[in-house]
């Protein structure tokens, strides 16, 4: 899976995470508070960070402009279900 996101200004997804895929989430416009795993990054335009199966992860747009942003999901086979916590 491959998927191009935006967060909007003072928005965020809550905390979850996928019994068997991976994600890896690079920024490529503006500035981003993520936990991943109950430790907290700062992630800026060409940072990338990974989340691995079971990581519980969120993210939140601290810039004072839309964050954009790629994210990888690689799992085995169809079984990268989300759940939230």
């Amino acid at each position: 899976m491959v998927n191009w996101a935006k967060l909007p200004v003072g928005s965020s997804f809550s905390a979850h995470y996928h019994e068997t895929m991976q994600e890896i989430f690079i920024i490529t416009k503006g500035k981003v508070k993520i936990i991943v795993d109950g430790k907290a990054y700062i992630l800026q335009e060409k940072d990338l960070i990974v989340a691995d199966p079971k990581e519980i992860h969120e993210m939140q747009n601290i810039d004072r402009q839309d964050v954009e942003y790629l994210v990888f999901g690689i799992s085995q086979g169809i079984e990268g279900r989300t759940v939230v916590e």
